[in-house]
């Protein structure tokens, strides 16, 4: 008896070993989707020739190089538009800075007041309106070096994504469904697809 029930016990235990093993055959993941990879539909060839390293080189020796090489030509004119107006700051800046410093010097030589442009001014205001017209030219000159690297990473981005897939076929769908669990406990949710 105790060995009828041992061998129907093992037969059981094998049943439900072999349910499991089954069930984990049958469940597939849901499959990734690179967005990296090419669309094998797109018709294009890959420009091998084309290079960010190229790309940085040539906006980095002239601004707006690297622009034209990734036939970005319309950022050309936006590109120089920013950097002479603020050439156009930092002389204006430089120009005021060198006239109230001039004016500051000789007013703290003469400890008298100093008439610039028609205005009377003594030495503590030509101090502040120095100091002013330096911190905006430094600013300038700031934002300056801040176009001239912006245009370095512009050329660069675009180089990176001239063979990034942005097609017209994109699709957004949003659907309601019933979907297996890993338990196979079926579980309501709301799915968002994007398929291109």
């Amino acid at each position: 008896m105790r060995l009828l029930l041992s061998l129907i016990a093992i037969l059981l235990s094998i049943n439900i070993a072999q349910a499991q093993v089954k069930k984990q055959i049958y469940y597939t993941p849901p499959k990734l989707i690179d967005s990296t990879q090419k669309d094998p539909k797109s018709k294009a060839p890959k420009d091998t020739t084309h290079s960010p390293k190229k790309a940085a080189i040539r906006s980095t020796i002239l601004p707006g190089w690297g622009q034209a090489y990734n036939h970005k030509y319309w950022k050309i004119p936006v590109l120089y538009g920013g950097m002479g107006l603020t050439g156009f700051f930092i002389f204006n800046n430089y120009t005021n800075y060198q006239k109230y410093r001039k004016a500051y010097f000789t007013a703290s030589a003469s400890q008298s007041t100093v008439h610039i442009d028609g205005n009377t001014y003594n030495k503590e205001q030509l101090f502040l309106i120095k100091d002013y017209y330096r911190r905006n030219m430094d600013l300038s000159v700031v934002i300056l070096a801040g176009i001239y690297a912006l245009n370095i990473i512009d050329a660069i981005v675009d180089a990176h994504l001239r063979d990034f897939n942005i097609s017209k076929d994109l699709k957004t769908s949003i659907g309601i469904g019933i979907d297996p669990t890993y338990t196979y406990a079926y579980t309501p949710s709301v799915k968002l697809c994007i398929s291109w």
